[in-house]
């Protein structure tokens, strides 16, 4: 599978391995990655748009069509982002080769009770990562997503 992200475009592949960040089995909010990959990639809500459909036509991720109730005499549908758990854990490796200072993502998937020991050890030297992904406790399912991205 790791082959198959080696023809996406640089950033189409970026926008992948940014799918690891996200806790595993559950649905990420369209809008809150479209946002994220707007900030992060410098790229325009309509081209981060295609880069889901893109992956989504790859099979990288899944688009999810859920139901919500409106009003007594409507409806709308939400569009939610899933991943297969095994190409979420080829995001997280692919993301974790290289030296971890110089990272785009310092990504810990599993709730621990410490930082990796490979952080500790490099603490002395400044990290590059733009996304840093720390999974601790029970979450509500809608605490992880909510992000504050600098207004630029």
């Amino acid at each position: 599978m790791a082959i198959s992200t080696q023809f996406l475009s640089k950033n189409v592949r970026e926008c992948f391995l940014d799918l690891g960040s996200f806790p595993e089995d559950k649905k990420i909010p369209l809008d809150v990655l479209i946002n994220m990959w707007v900030e992060i990639h410098d790229v325009d809500p309509e081209e981060a748009f295609a880069i889901l459909v893109e992956l989504s036509n790859k099979n990288l991720l899944t688009l999810v069509k859920d139901a919500r109730a409106g009003d007594m005499y409507s409806s709308y549908y939400e569009i939610c982002i899933m991943q297969h758990d095994v190409l979420r854990d080829l995001a997280i490796h692919l993301s974790s080769c290289g030296d971890v200072n110089d990272r785009k993502r310092l990504l810990m998937p599993r709730r621990e009770a410490q930082l990796p020991k490979e952080w500790e050890r490099n603490a002395d030297r400044p990290f590059d990562a733009q996304i840093v992904s720390i999974h601790t406790g029970e979450m509500k399912e809608m605490d992880w997503f909510r992000m504050d991205f600098p207004q630029g």
